[in-house]
């Protein structure tokens, strides 16, 4: 899988630049948004990366963290691969003083599954073949709710907590759907089931989240995948 990306943000609504991660191969994207110090901080990312590779390689690895028998071997090796993430993220960075915190999502496709472990942000949206738009995952931003102005609240962060737990979910898709991951700084992520358009593009998307709300800053990447 592969981003197409569009962001925009509005004067005065702070929300933090995503650091991406696309492993071609692994048909493995990582979605993340640091707050706080940003120093180093894409080596975490690509810890998990690491890890998740290194796991899918050698299915007989001892593991740091419990495997459940109702998730599959990927969506064991990425929830895996976050708590390590967020061990040395709490250890490294926080453990003392609280510096850095990762909103962070990772998801795969294979086949027709599409899975995904995460901690915050980002939103998910699947827009069916049939025009349908979906909320699929909602990382529950604390301003999504607000009627005042003001910058987006993380719930939960990466390396904030000793431990953590992390969403873990996968679907079957059908033939047409597609897929989104949505940072927003405010809007409230329900009312994008109301979006409609023949056009299911990212661009139509943008346009419409943008009339929604001009004063709403948000980044925006459609997932496309790679034969």
């Amino acid at each position: 899988m592969k981003l197409k990306q569009h962001s925009y943000f509005h004067k005065g609504m702070r929300i933090p630049k995503p650091e991406n991660l696309e492993l071609n191969r692994e048909k493995l994207v990582i979605s993340s948004l640091p707050w706080g110090h940003r120093d180093n901080i894409a080596s975490y990312i690509q810890k998990l990366a690491d890890f998740f590779v290194a796991a899918k390689d050698d299915a007989e690895a001892t593991s740091p963290f419990p495997r459940y028998p109702q998730y599959s071997n990927n969506l064991n090796n990425l929830q895996i691969a976050m708590q390590v993430v967020n061990d040395n993220l709490f250890k490294q960075k926080n453990q003392e003083e609280l510096q850095s915190g990762l909103e962070i999502i990772a998801c795969y496709r294979e086949n027709n599954e599409f899975g995904w472990v995460s901690y915050g942000g980002p939103d998910i949206l699947l827009w069916k073949n049939s025009g349908e738009l979906r909320l699929l995952h909602h990382a529950n931003n604390l301003a999504s709710h607000r009627k005042q102005n003001c910058s987006p609240l993380p719930k939960n962060m990466l390396g904030v907590y000793r431990s953590i737990h992390p969403h873990i979910e996968s679907i079957q898709l059908e033939d047409g759907d597609k897929l989104f991951l949505l940072y927003s700084s405010r809007l409230n992520p329900f009312h994008i089931e109301s979006f409609q358009s023949n056009d299911r593009s990212l661009a139509s998307l943008v346009n419409q989240l943008f009339e929604k709300d001009p004063k709403e800053s948000f980044w925006i990447a459609e997932l496309e995948s790679i034969a």
